[in-house]
């Protein structure tokens, strides 16, 4: 058992099994970094691996449909029902404008999972969503067809369409069958046998519902707030204006591309803002007039959205909540759900005080799992931030955390992503490292007024470091001593709000525990060094737990 208690407070001991053992600390001390926080320019919370992140919206949409009906294993529905089932489905999506596009066969065979090649094979047919039929025994004579759209990018569900089905049996009716026949001439689907066959009955016309799942792949809802109320919001796309109204404007339904904003406000200069809406991902925007000096407001952000916000208990709303024209002050916040016996439960609480003119924002992560998509910036959860001046970050996350850097000056300093201050509660989140030689990353809890606690990456070491306002306390390195698939390990911490006590792990084993005192305004780092910030993948996902429910799925 190694013992470090004369090292640093709080630290346990590793027993001889761990995953890592303790090296040197660094010569010098650590240094807290005054970190900058960067406005985002139009654009760029865009990545180019993404395609579905277009300009303008393609002539049709493009669905990629897999070839065959998907049943659980060992089902003992009949293949002509399977079949049956699918036609009606391709049947349904017979829409104008959207092309159903059959891939390869060693394509189909992956879907709707999705790999290095199918996504390869995705981007090039330039497809809005990866659609795919399944079929389930429900009882005797009864079955359920869902057809599912997948994005092409992600993976993440789009939505589904569910439909109650009767099998029947009935004589041959070629007229009432036709619509079963993609191709006639050749008769690709021949599935009737004999003089009766297994017909498949739905239980309603689903048209309509299937129509609105099909948008839903290739369109999102627009809402704006702004700090004061007099905002006007005028559309512009194709160089056609539409005005939106004042704000709030809530749930405007768009095509995905890339849109301009004008804010209009009696007596300011017009605002543009560009904004690139992303099928399947909600935008969210809250416009601060920058020279409107005198004007007070607070955000509050959660995720998974629908929390219910209180401000000295009263009830401001549901997340995402832009409150504005609020009075200066200091206010009690808290964040509820929806319990299951009626009424709400609170599960997140935060001090926030407001001085004239702050535009504050707060979030709180009930449920979050980030696996680093194209769009994270989009979130308004993640803010850009740089040490030092003349160093510019732009994240390029695709499937992994990853930064490049323009430089105006000597490249030097930590870049990378800082959250907005969080609704503290107990919580669980997890980190999962790229570790690789020249790899640096610095992943943990800042408040610089309280107490800060970081995990500084480098390679295959970590370093525990600590600060009670700016002033440090002596750091404590480990080396990982396993090899893990993918050279990914977890980096964990666990925080009890009722006990105060935060636990960090690396790779399983538990290196800190102790009181921690982060205040209601703390924030999660996701920071590189500047020779990291080349566009190496430094980290593949974060999982953050929190409030009650934290170990709920």
């Amino acid at each position: 058992m190694f013992a470090f208690g004369l090292l640093l407070s709080g630290a346990v001991g590793l027993a001889g099994c761990a995953s890592v053992r303790p090296v040197a600390a660094p010569a010098a001390d650590p240094v807290l970094p005054a970190m900058r926080f960067l406005t985002l320019q139009p654009g760029s919370g865009q990545a180019a691996g993404d395609f579905k992140l277009r300009e303008t919206p393609l002539d049709s949409i493009q669905l990629v449909l897999q070839a065959a009906p998907v049943a659980d294993e060992g089902s003992s529905l009949p293949a002509p029902v399977r079949d049956i089932a699918y036609l009606k489905m391709v049947h349904l999506l017979g829409f104008p404008d959207v092309k159903l596009v059959t891939p390869p066969a060693e394509i189909g065979q992956s879907l709707p999972e999705l790999n290095e090649t199918s996504r390869k094979y995705l981007a090039d047919v330039q497809a809005d969503a990866v659609a795919f039929v399944q079929i389930d025994p429900v009882s005797a004579g009864e079955a359920k067809v869902a057809l599912r759209l997948l994005d092409p990018v992600t993976g993440a569900l789009f939505g589904e369409y569910v439909q109650n089905a009767r099998i029947v049996e009935r004589k041959i009716d070629p007229a009432h069958q036709a619509e079963f026949f993609r191709d006639r001439k050749n008769k690709r689907y021949e599935f009737l046998n004999g003089e009766q066959s297994p017909q498949l009955e739905f239980s309603g016309d689903g048209k309509s519902v299937v129509r609105d799942l099909v948008m839903k792949s290739v369109s999102a809802n627009l809402s704006v707030q702004s700090s004061s109320p007099e905002t006007e919001v005028v559309l512009v796309s194709g160089g056609k204006r539409k005005s939106l109204g004042r704000v709030p404007v809530n749930g405007q339904r768009l095509r995905e591309g890339l849109y301009e904003l004008e804010l209009k406000r009696p007596g300011y200069d017009v605002l543009k803002r560009e904004v690139q809406i992303r099928a399947g991902r909600d935008r969210e925007l809250f416009i601060t007039w920058p020279d409107d000096q005198g004007s007070t407001s607070l955000s509050v952000l959660s995720a998974p959205p629908g929390q219910r916000v209180s401000l000295d208990g009263t009830v401001r709303g549901m997340t995402p909540v832009y409150i504005t024209s609020i009075d200066p002050g200091a206010y009690a916040l808290e964040v509820s759900r929806a319990s299951a016996s009626g009424g709400y439960e609170v599960i997140g609480e935060s001090s926030v005080e407001l001085a004239g003119g702050d535009n504050e924002a707060r979030i709180f992560f009930t449920r979050y799992d980030e696996n680093f998509t194209n769009d994270l910036l989009n979130t308004d959860y993640w803010i850009l931030s740089a040490e030092n001046e003349g160093v510019t970050p732009e994240y390029v996350g695709a499937g992994g955390l990853a930064f490049r850097m323009k430089v105006t000056g000597p490249a030097s300093g930590r870049v990378g992503l800082t959250s907005r201050p969080m609704v503290t509660s107990s919580f669980d989140m997890t980190l999962m490292v790229r570790q690789a030689e020249g790899n640096a990353l610095t992943f943990g809890l800042v408040n610089s007024k309280l107490e800060t606690v970081l995990v500084r990456i480098e390679g295959n070491v970590y370093t525990l470091e600590r600060f009670n306002g700016e002033q440090p306390v002596v750091p404590l390195s480990f080396q990982t001593i396993k090899q893990r698939e993918g050279n990914l390990y977890p980096v964990r911490f666990r925080y009890n709000r009722e006990e105060n006590r935060l636990q960090i792990e690396i790779d399983g084993d538990l290196i800190y525990e102790g009181p921690y005192n982060g205040g209601t305004a703390a924030r999660i780092a996701l920071w590189t060094a500047a020779g990291s910030a080349d566009g190496r993948e430094l980290a593949r996902s974060l999982r953050i737990r929190s409030g009650r429910g934290l170990y709920e799925d």
